[in-house]
């Protein structure tokens, strides 16, 4: 190659690069605009409060506290990095939780580009990939509601985007990004398996002309310490105050890899019910994108960890007995996505408008599911409203008797709140103090054992009935109830 041509080489080099990020800059902005413009108008999920109020404890303290187990002191830390740096504009704890992950939400859809990019794919089936994320229901709404998902979900991509580029430093830096996904949401250290085999890929690509047993040794027992030495600095101090809840936990987890063959019901339903139509076409498109690659350039080592990595995150998360486990299959159906956009890309290979037509009815459902949800989400905040009209009927020295949206009540109230025991609610009848239930801990709790043990003891007067919403599996819809609320009084004779 002459010099002339290695000069033009390195400049179209250059110019793809450029562009890249030009489009990447793009995706990401457009992305974050609507995700910002329909920003929820307060917290919903319960998980969100803890994070919100200990990420700005661990700011003002500069001491780590840890959330509800299993402590999850990554969002905690990204929550107190962020709020020192929003407070200096004057905004609060609750804006900064809001912001935070919508920021981490657009943030995804450039990243599914550059994967697909890094993989070889042209640009226009990388900017397929990218436009799903950025409608794709799931991810829009959870990045207005608000767990750990949407963070958690940045950090394997990014470690997934470094683990393709060749180079020692790209997979170390890829292993602690992966390690402070962890830190994010313990469940993803399931996973480290399937980044081991994109570690142990790059290293051959790495290592081609000088690959031996001695140095993937070393290279893999550096990437092990970082996560090693990384998990222990961030849960080592957690772990003596988690001893009590560790167990059941664990239990869950084995019992989840024990029936994962058996969990293809439950994600066929799910993907049914959450994604109806944009599931099933995600489904179809990404099975011949997948022989696609196989039988293309790309490497089939990355094909496989991509695929194993895919299917096992759906199956195990699917398996997870939560109210609102839709939102754990997340990182499953995002790598999905790269399937389908190579799918789409053989589509066009038989007819160019194809895709178009495919991307443009995607583009119209999707945002017809998501957007009625965002939008009501945006207007109204239920749980912040009901919490503000309770302490306006309650008073600021009632205790509130309350299940898990009494952390959002302490949260948007300071009002006391505690869970149901008659023992406890005796006790404070007997200080004098107010005591007050909500309908739902007369209805739900334990088959309503607190009203059938209350009313031997007590008289139970409705003073008041507020709108208020509900955050179990609510991801991709809402639950709106009329709450009741109960004054407790002794009986009188």
């Amino acid at each position: 190659m002459s010099k002339k041509e290695s000069i033009l080489n390195e400049f179209r080099q250059a110019a793809c690069w450029f562009s890249d990020r030009w489009i990447s800059l793009f995706i990401f902005g457009f992305a974050f605009s609507i995700r910002f413009t329909f920003r929820s108008a307060g917290l919903l999920h319960i998980d969100s409060v803890g994070y919100t109020s200990l990420g700005e404890l661990t700011f003002k303290t500069m001491n780590l506290h840890y959330a509800h187990f299993p402590g999850h002191p990554g969002i905690v830390l990204i929550n107190a990095g962020f709020y020192g740096l929003l407070q200096l504009f004057g905004f609060g704890s609750e804006f900064t939780t809001i912001f935070v992950s919508v920021l981490f939400g657009a943030m995804a859809a450039p990243l599914v580009y550059l994967i697909c990019i890094r993989l070889g794919f042209s640009r226009v089936p990388a900017l397929y990939a990218g436009i799903i994320m950025i409608f794709f229901p799931l991810q829009w709404s959870l990045s207005e509601y608000m767990p750990t998902d949407v963070e958690s979900l940045f950090f394997l991509l990014a470690a997934f985007y470094f683990a393709l580029k060749t180079g020692r430093k790209s997979v170390y830096f890829s292993s602690f990004l992966f390690m402070f996904s962890i830190a994010i949401k313990l469940e993803n250290i399931f996973l480290l398996p399937f980044y081991i085999g994109m570690y142990l890929a790059n290293l051959h690509q790495t290592y081609r002309d000088n690959f031996s047993k001695f140095i993937v040794t070393r290279e893999m027992v550096l990437i092990l310490l970082i996560q090693i030495i990384g998990l222990t600095l961030l849960y080592g101090p957690y772990i003596p105050s988690a001893k009590g809840v560790i167990d059941d936990p664990v239990r869950i987890a084995s019992v989840q890899i024990k029936t994962l063959p058996l969990q293809l019901g439950e994600v066929f339903d799910l993907m049914i019910t959450s994604f109806s139509f944009a599931g099933i076409i995600l489904i179809i498109l990404g099975i011949p994108g997948i022989f696609g690659m196989c039988l293309d350039r790309y490497s089939r080592r990355i094909v496989f960890m991509l695929l194993c990595l895919s299917i096992f995150s759906i199956l195990f998360s699917a398996s997870i007995p939560l109210s609102d486990y839709d939102r754990y299959i997340l990182t499953g159906f995002s790598l999905l996505i790269i399937f389908a956009a190579f799918g789409l890309k053989r589509l066009g290979d038989l007819n160019k408008h194809i895709p178009v037509v495919v991307m443009a009815f995607l583009i119209i459902y999707m945002v017809y599911v998501t957007l009625p949800v965002v939008a009501a989400r945006h207007a109204w905040a239920g749980q912040k409203e009901f919490a503000t009209r309770l302490k306006a009927l309650t008073g600021e020295d009632a205790i509130v008797v309350a299940l898990d949206e009494g952390g959002l009540i302490n949260y948007y109230t300071n009002l006391t709140t505690i869970q149901p025991n008659i023992n406890a609610v005796e006790s404070l009848l007997n200080q004098n103090r107010s005591v007050y239930v909500l309908g739902r801990v007369m209805a739900y709790y334990h088959g309503n054992e607190f009203a059938e043990e209350g009313e031997k003891r007590f008289n139970f007067k409705l003073v008041g009935v507020f709108p208020s919403e509900d955050w179990h599996g609510t991801v991709l819809n809402r639950l709106v109830f009329m709450e009741h609320v109960y004054r407790i009084e002794y009986k009188r004779d």
